[in-house]
């Protein structure tokens, strides 16, 4: 099984007999703090770039994929390219469910769970690359699920609200205020 840092962490807490891997780039400052973490927590870690396939594709057979994919528009700004995080966002979350069919279909039965973002909902000033990259994952996420279907597999798509990360520390108290009216939960969600 293969998944991002936080979800591996609370995954192998869960299922303790259960081997459970991390994929990350490591690209985000501070990230590679996470690794110590991980290993104690039994949580095994590959190093590589969800923006290429062959990367997801050395990492070998999985039964479950979470895909928590998720690089902010901040990080593409107005006058650069949105291309790194439509890359991450949706690229990212078609390579891995590439990788992972072929041994899903072998079994006839299989998990896919992608995040999104409440954000393709909402809109926020600033994220059009990010809620475009997001929309295309729940657009993705509903095609591969008829296909994949009559094959057991099942493939869902989870858009948390508003979280606090380092992230959106980085959002003035306006924007905050608004995404937070708009969600179904109006408070802002904590990952301690």
């Amino acid at each position: 099984r293969r998944f991002r840092i936080g979800v591996a962490i609370a995954l192998k807490g869960d299922l303790p007999e259960t081997e459970v891997v991390a994929f990350d780039n490591l690209r985000r400052r501070g990230s590679e703090l996470n690794l110590d973490r991980l290993r104690q927590c039994g949580v095994l870690f590959f190093h590589g770039d969800i923006r290429n396939h062959e990367d997801i594709e050395s990492a070998g057979e999985f039964d479950l994929l979470i895909d928590c994919s998720a690089e902010a528009s901040v990080h593409a700004g107005y006058q650069s390219s949105p291309a790194y995080v439509v890359q991450t966002n949706l690229l990212g979350t078609i390579y891995c469910t590439k990788a992972i069919i072929p041994s899903l279909i072998k079994s006839k039965k299989g998990r896919i769970i992608n995040f999104s973002s409440i954000a393709v909902n909402i809109s926020a000033k600033g994220e059009a690359a990010y809620i475009a990259s997001k929309g295309g994952v729940e657009a993705f996420s509903r095609s591969i699920a008829r296909e994949l279907s009559s094959a057991n597999i099942t493939v869902n798509t989870i858009s948390p609200a508003f979280i606090k990360t380092r992230l959106s520390a980085g959002l003035s108290e306006n924007v905050k205020k608004t995404v937070i009216e708009r969600q179904i939960i109006e408070s802002e969600c904590s990952l301690s």
